[in-house]
């Protein structure tokens, strides 16, 4: 009697990152049966579940396969490897699967989860009164701070300066 087993275990570089950016994804698949290798371990294949697809890394490169022997052995692990651009937030689910010496399949799958961030903000500076006499007066600045992203933003209060017109004192607002 035997017990054949597999592990997959995906992991992600970043889990936030900015549109537009690159990350990598890190297979390890672990013979995690009792005594019996797995001599014909199929491609890792990697459904990504999100839009647009990673087609980058349907199927990752091997980058390392314990001792070299096309055999997962009872406790071996093998290292497969992806680049991906992420433009939204991505969901990648991989799985894989192993032959034991009696032929049967062993399965095994695993998740990562990336969320993509655009930060951005917009600012719009207003003016009471517009026009003044020719001899001048007193001018009220306003500046509306709107956060036009996807993620909270930290410390915009402190951070609103005006070259002509300081110092910007914070009135209201979240």
């Amino acid at each position: 009697v035997f017990y054949p087993d597999i592990t997959l275990v995906k992991t992600v570089s970043q889990e936030w990152v900015p549109v537009g950016t690159f990350v990598d994804y890190t297979f390890t698949v672990t013979n995690s049966g009792d005594d019996v290798a797995l001599d014909e371990l199929d491609d890792i294949l990697l459904a990504d579940v999100a839009t647009p697809a990673q087609p980058t890394c349907t199927t990752p490169t091997l980058i390392d396969d314990g001792d070299g022997d096309d055999v997962l052995s009872v406790g071996e692990v093998w290292t497969f490897e992806c680049s991906a651009l992420i433009t939204e937030r991505t969901i990648d689910v991989a799985t894989t699967s192993g032959r034991d010496i009696a032929g049967g399949r062993v399965f095994a799958a695993d998740a990562a989860f990336v969320q993509a961030y655009e930060a951005s903000i917009a600012v719009e500076k207003t003016a009471t009164p517009t026009e003044l006499l020719e001899e001048g007066g007193e001018v009220t600045y306003t500046y509306a701070v709107t956060n036009t992203g996807n993620v909270p933003l930290a410390d915009v209060a402190d951070r609103v300066v005006d070259d002509r017109c300081s110092p910007v004192v914070y009135v209201e607002g979240d």
